[in-house]
């Protein structure tokens, strides 16, 4: 029998029941607070920092070809915050079978992620979305912004190794970009340089060395004033020698390496990141004649 410790005398069980009773709903009293604060906290954090969509490039999605794992990791390790999906936009034939997909198949992809950034800005208003993409992943990323309703555009955009051509006019998706559409790019890329050229574009283009992930997105020089605006949103950010020290050495899946995305694409999803002003290059005025197959 338990004894009181201001007396000494036992105390009753019915007591000793009720004291129980009192410590244990203090205790879950404690818990249920703690775990209050904890989801505040996340609310507050997923209304500066949003959701994060991601789409692979061909041939990802696989358990050996998983590129958004190292994006998710990254993002982990540099502390954001906000939340992280991996749009499956992929045919499940190959790599191959991705990069040569139809627009048409990658345009229908692309309207099934624009529903999802759709659903999501409708049931959380006023919390930023980013989208993040990898070579031919690029052009359905690109594809959904078109298909976005105007009242539910996103924040950023930073492309990977981009597929997609280079005279591609991007001026419509711009058009659903708040901020920016950071384009990094690498002349070092064996695979946009090489088997591209031989492949096609994510866009079904056959220009030769044109996809946006070596030298970035060009203005053509026929634009108007209302399409120039819109490309000032864009920063083609070159490879540069610093790169090598977070493992970018300018291959094409590089830049979903963790240690990259850390320390230069998880910086541009917040509002206080950096902005590649000194590394960033203006849409090159140029105008090219594909030879779409």
């Amino acid at each position: 029998m338990t004894r009181s410790r201001r007396s000494g005398f036992p105390m009753p069980a019915r007591a000793i029941h009720s004291t129980a009773r009192v410590q244990g709903a203090a205790v879950l009293a404690a818990v249920l607070l703690a775990g209050c604060s904890a989801a505040q906290q996340h609310r507050h954090e997923l209304d500066q920092f949003g959701f994060v969509f991601y789409a692979d490039g061909a041939g990802g999605g696989s358990i050996l070809t998983d590129w958004g794992r190292g994006v998710a990791q990254g993002l982990k390790q540099a502390g954001y915050p906000g939340d992280f999906r991996s749009f499956h936009w992929h045919t499940g034939l190959g790599v191959a079978a991705d990069q040569s997909a139809s627009v048409e198949y990658k345009r229908q992809q692309a309207e099934k992620l624009a529903g999802e950034i759709s659903a999501y800005a409708a049931e959380h208003p006023g919390r930023p979305v980013h989208l993040v993409a990898l070579s031919a992943g690029t052009a359905v990323a690109v594809f959904a912004l078109e298909a976005l309703p105007e009242r539910y555009p996103v924040e950023r955009v930073v492309l990977l190794g981009s597929s997609l051509s280079s005279h591609y006019d991007v001026s419509n998706a711009l058009r659903r970009v708040r901020d920016r559409l950071y384009v990094f790019t690498s002349d070092k890329d064996a695979v946009l340089g090489g088997l591209v050229p031989l492949a096609g574009t994510a866009d079904r283009q056959f220009c030769g060395a044109c996809a946006a992930g070596l030298r970035g997105f060009h203005l053509s020089a026929r634009a108007d004033a209302a399409t120039r605006a819109l490309y000032t949103r864009i920063e083609n950010i070159a490879w540069r020698p610093e790169f090598a020290s977070s493992e970018n050495y300018g291959g094409h899946t590089d830049a979903v390496n963790p240690a990259f995305v850390r320390t230069y694409v998880a910086p541009l999803l917040r509002a206080d990141g950096p902005r590649f002003v000194e590394a960033g290059a203006a849409p090159i005025a140029r105008d090219a004649q594909p030879s779409p197959r």
